[in-house]
């Protein structure tokens, strides 16, 4: 996952990114965090499938008040219960475009 978030300096353009099922747990999802505010244009972002532990979706809710474009968030079957409460706990400011249904099925 180190090698992707370095890869995202690069793609700031980047409007979808699909990490189904790809063992990217809650190390590897703090670590994509951090590179989010590289891709600003960033509309979908698919992390269904991996197990996500609350440390991980405490940095990825902070992180998307760099994503004001992301409209899909996609966390079925990452075993997080909580994140919407998350998202609101981290400030993620009301002007962001994400929509509560939009998340997936947790």
């Amino acid at each position: 996952c180190i090698a992707l978030a370095g890869a995202l300096q690069h793609v700031p353009s980047l409007t979808e990114l699909d990490l189904f099922r790809t063992n990217i747990g809650s190390e590897g999802c703090i670590t994509l965090a951090g590179a989010l505010q590289h891709v600003p244009s960033l509309i979908k972002l698919d992390l269904s499938a991996n197990e996500i532990e609350s440390e991980g979706a405490i940095e990825l809710a902070g992180a998307l008040q760099n994503v004001p474009s992301l409209i899909k968030l996609d966390l079925t079957g990452t075993g997080l219960k909580c994140f919407p409460e998350i998202r609101i706990s981290s400030g993620i400011p009301s002007g962001n475009a994400l929509q509560p249904n939009s998340i997936g099925s947790l």
